[in-house]
């Protein structure tokens, strides 16, 4: 499977170097600023999302997607993940990505 055709060209740098990420903030910047917040995590039907950056898009870890939730939906911070299997997601707006724990 090509990772590239399943994945947003503005993910797959993520998700390729997700356990290398730098972890050096300008002054303006503060570690929350760099991921979503989700509560629970891991999470079973139900998530909560902090601030977000447009619609939500959560993807397996092989980069297809599983679920899409639109900006105005994604607006309330809760998203219903009944549908998805158990096990690592990740969770991505416009600009930062995290991964989730789906347990069942």
């Amino acid at each position: 499977m090509d990772l590239k055709k399943e994945v947003p060209e503005s993910k797959i740098g993520y998700i390729e170097n997700l356990a290398n990420q730098s972890t050096d903030l300008t002054e303006h910047e503060s570690a929350d600023d760099l991921e979503l917040r989700l509560q629970p995590n891991p999470a079973r039907d139900m998530l909560r999302i902090g601030e977000q950056d447009g619609a939500i898009k959560i993807y397996d870890l092989l980069g297809r997607l599983q679920l899409e939730c639109p900006a105005n939906a994604a607006a309330t911070g809760i998203v219903d993940i009944s549908t998805l299997q158990a096990g690592m997601h990740l969770i991505c707006d416009a600009s930062k990505c995290k991964l989730l724990s789906v347990i069942r």
